[in-house]
């Protein structure tokens, strides 16, 4: 038989290889009397190269083909995005910079929007609602684009807003004990003179953490915008490389 990784001739009767020593039994078939062919393509190996490949597909794959106008607007998105988003990384937590965007007011509507949605099922949910539907919204905006849509490049985009998300609710986590948001227009209510992370880190009995939380919450959002910036320019590299070549 032939060694399925070095390819080294040697007896049927052996039970690892004689040169690189692997075991046949987790890299070969078997039947009745013995290898059913002289070479082997492990299954177990294939089907992990397959979820590679296809998750190599599902996360990096483009256009064959594309216009140089929508080539340079998605790279001009791109741009604009990465300079926007270094401001949001190295603006401090406590600056609440996010709110003073425009996706801010976005943001708001979807969060208030989870206030209702959430409403039927207590008071808790009806609390947390709001931060639930800030971060499930994306997402899934994000899962339709990669799964339904194949379209990898807008999901790296709604990555990117995630982030952005979870970094607009750390300062608000972070304002928990001194409840300042309620006397400003940028804050995210579930009522009238209600807190939202007051209201929840006190049905958790988590106030004494909420510095910490929020702290955790930046840089998990911070993390994840790097992130983006990553998926996106890999994306927008493999398809300049594909439109400098057709």
């Amino acid at each position: 038989m032939i060694c399925p990784k070095c390819n080294f001739k040697q007896s049927d009767d052996n039970v690892e290889c004689l040169q690189c020593g692997i075991i046949f039994s987790k890299y070969c078939n078997f039947d009745e009397i013995g290898f059913k062919t002289s070479v082997f393509f492990p299954e177990q190996v294939n089907m992990e190269e397959k979820k590679i490949k296809y998750l190599d597909k599902l996360l990096f794959d483009v256009e064959t083909e594309t216009s140089i106008v929508f080539l340079l607007g998605r790279i001009f998105l791109f741009c604009v995005i990465f300079f926007w988003g270094l401001k949001f990384i190295i603006s401090p937590m406590a600056s609440n910079f996010a709110a003073n965007s425009f996706l801010h007011i976005i943001n708001k509507v979807i969060h208030e929007a989870g206030h209702l949605v959430f409403s039927p099922f207590g008071q808790f949910m009806m609390g947390i609602g709001g931060t639930l539907a800030q971060l499930v919204v994306p997402i899934f905006i994000l899962l339709i684009f990669l799964i339904t849509n194949r379209d990898p490049l807008s999901a790296s985009f709604c990555l990117w807003w995630f982030s952005e998300n979870i970094m607009e609710l750390a300062p608000y986590i972070n304002d928990a004990k001194l409840q300042t948001f309620l006397q400003s227009d940028k804050s995210f209510l579930i009522g009238k003179g209600i807190h939202d992370w007051a209201f929840i880190l006190e049905e958790l009995d988590l106030m004494n953490y909420a510095h910490l939380i929020a702290n955790l919450v930046h840089t998990t959002g911070v993390a994840l915008m790097l992130t983006s910036f990553i998926w996106i320019f890999k994306l927008l590299y493999k398809q300049i490389t594909q439109f400098m070549k057709s």
